[in-house]
């Protein structure tokens, strides 16, 4: 059997009948229509969305902690491992890594403490202890640098 206009249909019970409301007590949605008694909402045309009351005492006691209302920094992660095949004495910065499509932001953090094979010059605004050990015990430099972004953000 093909397909076509005459014979489509939707599966049974994708389609369901909707509920007439205020049609008298026998349709079973009579009286109020499930508006409940009088009042502003009662009415049509009454106040369209709900307010939530009794909230506001919850609101109040929470602490804020972590950065109220703060956007999170966006700090990219890289681990030892992804710049342990690297040639010797290569710089490594949050701009060449973007540049080589490891990271998208313009910060990143390097973590892990594995054991490198060659030394690396990392120039970076954030370091882990156990990575900072790994790439001085290897014969490599850390110099933390510090965005011109996040100066803005932290003199605020």
């Amino acid at each position: 059997m093909t397909l076509d206009l005459h014979n489509l249909h939707s599966s049974s019970g994708s389609r369901h009948k909707t509920k007439r409301r205020g049609r008298g007590n026998a349709s079973g949605a009579g009286t109020y229509s499930g508006k409940g008694q009088k009042g502003q909402r009662a009415r049509s045309g009454g106040r369209k969305r709900i307010i939530q009351r009794g909230v506001k005492h919850f609101i109040i006691r929470m602490p804020k902690v972590r950065g109220f209302y703060r956007s999170p920094s966006g700090q990219a992660v890289v681990n030892l491992n992804q710049l342990q095949n690297l040639p010797a004495q290569t710089e490594v910065s949050a701009k060449s890594l973007k540049e080589s499509g490891l990271i998208k932001s313009d910060t990143v953090k390097v973590i892990g403490g594995i054991k490198l094979t060659q030394p690396l010059q990392l120039k970076v605004q954030a370091i882990s202890a156990g990575a900072r050990q790994a790439v001085e015990a290897a014969g490599g430099k850390v110099e933390i640098v510090i965005n011109a972004k996040l100066k803005k953000r932290s003199e605020k």
